[in-house]
This record gives C-alpha cells, structure tokens and sequence, in this order.
C-alpha cells in the first residue's frame, strides 16, 4: 500500500521470497554446470583414449603396410629367380631334345647299316622275298629292335678298357701283365714260406684269383648305373647291357689269369685235360651269371639307396673269410660246412681246386649246386632288375 507521502511501499517478504527462489535456481545452474564439466571431462578423456587407439592402429597398419610391401618384394624376386629357372630348363630340354634326335638319327643310320648287313647275308631263296621294314623309332620297343646290340656291348666295353688304361705307356698291356705278375708273386712268395705244405700256393691262388672276381665284379656292377648315368638319361638301349658290360675290365684279368694259372700247371707235368679245361670254363661262366644277378639286382636298388655301397663293401670284407681261401674247408666243422656252400664264392673256388688241382671232375653235387646258385641268381637279378629298372633315370 502507498505511503503518506505518496511513494510506494515497497514488500520486503516477496523480495526476498524472490531472492531466495533465484539463488536456488542459481545453485541449480551451478550443479548443472559442474555436472556438465564433469561430462566434458569423461568425453575428453574418452577422446584422448580413442585417440591414442587410432595412434596405434595407424602404426600398425603403416607396419602391416611395409612387412606386406617387402614380402611382396621377396616373392617377385622369387618369381623371377623361378622364371630363369624355367627358362633354363626349357633350354636344357631344347638341349636334350637335340641330342636324343641327334642319337636317334645315329641309331637309325645303325639300323639301316645292319639290315643291309642281314640281307647281304641271307640265302638267295630269302633275298627275293620283300625286305622287312624297320620299325620308326617312335618307341622304346622300335629302338630296342633296331639297335645293333653286339656292336653296341663291343663299343661300350672298348671305350671302358680304353678309358681305365688312358695315358698310361702300356696301355691295353696292363691287362694282360698285371694279372700276369700277380700270378708270379704269389707263386714265388707262398712257394718258398710253405715248402712243407704241398700245393698250398697253388691252392691259395685259385681262391684269390675266383675271389677277387666275384668281390670286383659286384663291386662294379652295384655301381655300373650310377657311374653311366649320363647314357641312362639320354640314350634309348636295354640297360642291362651297361651292368653286363661293366664286368669286361674285371673279366679280362680272370681269363689272363687262368690261362697263366693252365701253363704253370702244364710246366709243373700235370696239365689238365681239355675235359677239365672245359669243366673249369663252365665253372668261371656260372661263376660270371652269379655275378651278373648279384649286379643287376644291386645297381637298381644302389640308385635309390646310395648306402647299399657300403653295406657290400662290410659285406665283401666279412666274405672273405667265410669262403675257404687261406684255409681248408676241411677244417671247418661239419655242422657248419653246409652254410658256408651257400656263399658263392665257396662253391667256384671248390669246384675250381678240384678240376685243375686235383685234376678230377667234381661229383654231381658240385655240378648242381653251382648250377643252382648261379640260376637262382640270375633270375633273382633279372626279376629285381624288371621290377626296378623302368623308374632308373629318376635317380641317377
């Protein structure tokens, strides 16, 4: 209500229910506020948080982005370095390829030379029937029945003496004088230490001389396809021929050496008769099918499993006593006698001894046991050699 004087009167109580309400809504603003501040804060440290993640995430893409970068690098440097090797390969091929038409072609000229050979040859009854076409060369069965098998065994054994005997004075002489002054000292030196034992030296050297072929004959055949690996992979013939030819440089002393062993019998007076001659050459060539079923048998699997070297050589060496060399098979107890005829060498040195030593022709026994080895040898050998033989120049 107005005062006397005309000015109003002011209402202290609303005033300050006034006041009092603002200063409330004032403290509420200020809550909100601290609340809001207390927001900002959280979402700032949020942010900071997702701002350290994205830090990372960019170093390890950056990381990602180099390792992926360099492995891409080293695979097409592997690439590359691939393609040379292929195209080195293909060259190699193109190579291959020439020299297999190259020794086609030779082949071909070979077949051509024996068919004109045969025809010379034949009675004139056949000579006006049509001549027999060769078969292409197109497959291993045409190549096979077209090559000139003993002009290539004859090649082959030719260029081995060659080969083993080049650059020496002697040349091929040395097969004939080594074998030759083996049998000189041998006889001369066992002749004057065992004066008391008749026929000792004479004894020793048969068992040397069978056994040093058996033991250098399938030490040569076992490694007769590795060694000609580069006529395996590149030439089309009957591999056999290769195992069988390797026995050449080992056969040839052999027969030196028993034609010397032949004379000093007959100079000694007690030369053997040509039926014991005979007898003595069927005991070296069921001795030789031995070694060549041993030796086709072993090259096959020697290619594959180069330990097989080896294991023969410990083999060979504990052979060696087991056969009746330096000593009596006499000695030996009768209950382990039969054992020992099952080692080859046993049965040809036995059997050798007994035709030019003692001058007999050994029982049938003898006859049908070495008979037996050298046929179960044999087929052995060639049955392995089948099964084996058609997979060789993968692992030569």
């Amino acid at each position: 209500m107005p005062r006397e004087d005309g000015e109003p009167v002011v209402d202290v109580d609303k005033l300050q229910h006034d006041l009092a309400y603002r200063v409330r809504e004032v403290e509420t603003l200020n809550d909100d506020v601290r609340e809001l501040s207390a927001a900002l804060e959280t979402r700032g440290l949020e942010i900071e948080l997702l701002n350290r993640q994205m830090a990372e995430l960019r170093d390890t893409l950056q990381r990602k982005t180099a390792e992926s970068e360099a492995a891409l690098g080293a695979r097409a440097a592997e690439v590359e370095r691939l393609n040379e090797d292929v195209a080195r390969l293909q060259r190699d091929l193109l190579t291959r390829a020439r020299e297999v038409e190259t020794l086609a072609r030779a082949l071909d000229a070979r077949a051509r030379e024996a068919e004109g050979l045969g025809q010379a040859l034949r009675r004139p009854e056949e000579t006006s029937s049509a001549p027999v076409r060769p078969a292409p060369l197109g497959t291993l069965q045409a190549v096979r029945r077209r090559l000139d098998i003993p002009g290539l065994v004859w090649t082959i054994v030719r260029t081995d003496l060659k080969v083993r005997y080049h650059g020496t004075i002697g040349g091929l002489l040395w097969a004939l004088l080594k074998p030759l002054a083996t049998l000189a000292v041998l006889l001369t030196v066992f002749g004057l230490l065992f004066t008391d034992a008749r026929d000792y030296g004479l004894n020793l050297v048969v068992g040397i001389v069978i056994w040093e072929f058996f033991a250098e004959g399938t030490k040569v055949g076992l490694i007769s396809l590795a060694i000609k690996g580069h006529l395996v992979g590149k030439a089309v013939f009957p591999r056999w021929i290769i195992v069988a030819t390797s026995q050449a440089n080992v056969a040839v002393p052999l027969v030196v050496f028993s034609v010397a062993l032949v004379v000093v019998l007959a100079a000694q007076g007690r030369p053997p008769g040509p039926v014991l001659v005979l007898a003595y050459g069927a005991c070296l060539v069921q001795l030789g099918l031995i070694v060549l079923g041993l030796s086709l048998a072993t090259s096959v699997i020697f290619v594959r499993y180069r330990d097989l070297n080896q294991l023969w050589e410990v083999a060979i060496h504990a052979g060696f006593f087991l056969a009746p060399i330096v000593y009596p098979i006499e000695r030996v107890p009768e209950h382990l006698r039969g054992w020992l005829w099952l080692w080859p060498p046993t049965a040809a040195i036995q059997y050798a001894r007994t035709v030019l030593l003692e001058r007999q022709l050994p029982s049938l026994g003898a006859h049908l046991g070495l008979a037996g080895l050298a046929a179960a040898a044999l087929v052995v050998g060639i049955a392995t050699f089948r099964r084996l033989e058609p997979r060789v120049a993968e692992h030569v």
